[in-house]
């Protein structure tokens, strides 16, 4: 209410939280009977107002009966400090955060969030702690996921307001965490592709999810020391054909999900399977033929569909006392039959002009395969005729004469002496030269390398070299022939 004295002033306005005294200074001086403090804290504490009158000579009133506002909350507690100090040597199992206490006044705790990636969201998902916690510190367990995680920390008032998040703790973490994927309802059947595992995709899956394996054991997993194979791994879909399982047993198939560090997840449910195996030979391979080359014969055929299939193997056939005689074209490393996936096959064989019977058949995986006499598909032909029509060579006194792929010529066990007794000089090599129907002279060891490189040997054709043995009388002995398959 206005004052009624003539030398009236004004008005002095003061303000003090609740607990201490007015200051000397006034928030505001006016002449109205009314002020708006705009600059009192938003912090649900609460403050007293009074005024007091004063004149022109500077006299002032007591002060009016205090006035009591408690103010609406609207702000937050500052972050928390030092928590980005938090560290560990290693991969630690546990983690233990201090940081430093805050000073509000209306503080009711602090809440800790985690997670792999930054900055740390300030969710539900995220929050490790409850409403919230009491105290500058909090200790826990760390996933031991392979993942790099953060933690920070905010401070939470009595009216709710939560502060901006602190800085972070970083902790590296070993992966010993299995993926949550896991195959559901896994079932198994035989068939001539052999035992076919099917599931249902996982309803869950983990970002380090690497795929499917497969194990096989002669006992269910739950018997003490059973011994799992794993027969398929990295397996992305829902099915796998386990191709050859030895026949005669009763297998105990599961399947795993595994993570990049190898952790596995939940085991399916285990399904039971006695294999019998297939004794049935795949069907003819069709559409073969076989076309002559100079540096050999080259095979083609169809694909084969039958299920089972392994691989192909090619037979070369030769006529001897009018009877064809099969033999399986080798792996010149293993001394194996060759095991050939593809559709197309070239035998690099001399194109010497002989008539030659070429059968193709399907292996399955347990080797069940046709032969020409039971209905395996053959093709004849006959090579191309390269051979020197020179005189036949009349054998030079070596114990050997081979090529090797790159042009390389080599031999063995030369004579110190002619007949003269007259010694070795040296060993001529000559390449024959289709073109001049000669034997050109290509090169002269004198060195008893007992090899030459041929570095202009023609390519995809066959070669034909003879070498002789020259003495120090200038005599010559008689050749020797070999032939080489280029690529």
């Amino acid at each position: 209410a206005k004052n009624k004295e003539m030398d009236l002033a004004g008005y002095r306005v003061y303000r003090r939280l609740k607990g201490t005294s007015y200051p000397a200074k006034p928030i505001a001086t006016t002449t109205s009977t009314s002020y708006t403090d705009t600059t009192v804290p938003k912090d649900g504490n609460v403050y007293y107002y009074e005024v007091r009158a004063y004149d022109k000579a500077g006299n002032a009133s007591s002060g009016t009966a205090d006035l009591g506002i408690t103010t609406v909350d609207r702000t937050a507690p500052a972050a928390p400090k030092g928590v980005e100090e938090n560290w560990a040597m290693g991969y630690p199992d546990r983690i233990t955060l201090y940081w430093d206490s805050n000073t509000e006044s209306d503080l009711a705790g602090y809440r800790v969030y985690r997670s792999t990636s930054t900055p740390v969201a300030l969710t539900p998902e995220n929050r490790l702690t409850g409403d919230t916690l009491s105290g500058g510190g909090y200790s826990g367990p760390l996933p031991q996921t392979g993942d790099i995680y953060y933690y920070v920390v905010t401070a939470v008032d009595t009216h709710g307001h939560e502060s901006a998040a602190s800085g972070a703790a970083m902790y590296y973490t070993r992966d010993l965490t299995g993926p949550v994927d896991t195959a559901l309802n896994a079932r198994a059947s035989e068939s001539e592709a052999g035992v076919t595992l099917t599931w249902d995709a996982s309803e869950r899956t983990s970002h380090d999810f690497a795929g499917y394996s497969i194990f096989r054991s002669r006992q269910p997993r739950t018997v003490p020391g059973t011994q799992r194979e794993e027969v398929g791994k990295g397996v992305k879909g829902t099915t796998f054909t386990d191709a050859a399982p030895p026949p005669g047993v009763t297998y105990y198939y599961g399947v795993v999900a595994l993570d990049h560090a190898g952790n596995g997840g939940t085991p399916s449910q285990e399904v039971t399977v006695a294999v019998t195996g297939n004794t049935t030979a795949p069907a003819p391979v069709t559409g073969v033929t076989a076309t002559p080359k100079k540096n050999g014969v080259t095979l083609s055929w169809e694909a084969s569909n039958t299920p089972g299939f392994d691989h192909y193997r090619v037979l070369r056939g030769t006529l001897v006392d009018g009877q064809w005689t099969y033999t399986p074209v080798q792996d010149p490393w293993t001394l194996r039959p060759r095991e050939i996936t593809a559709t197309t096959f070239h035998d690099a064989v001399p194109a010497d002009g002989q008539q030659a019977r070429y059968g193709v058949v399907a292996v399955d995986q347990y080797g069940n395969q046709l032969t020409p006499d039971t209905g395996a598909t053959v093709a004849d032909v006959t090579e191309l005729d390269l051979r020197p029509t020179a005189p036949p060579a009349t054998g030079a006194p070596l114990t050997y004469l081979s090529t090797s792929l790159g042009g390389r010529i080599s031999w063995g066990g030369t004579n110190d002496r002619n007949e003269n007794g007259s010694r070795v000089s040296g060993v001529a090599v000559h390449r024959w030269n289709p073109e001049t129907e000669t034997f050109d002279l290509i090169g002269v060891d004198d060195s008893s390398a007992g090899y030459w490189w041929d570095s202009t040997q023609p390519a995809g054709t066959t070669v034909y070299y003879r070498v002789t043995v020259r003495y120090e009388d200038g005599t010559e002995s008689g050749a020797s022939q070999t032939a080489a398959v280029t690529e």
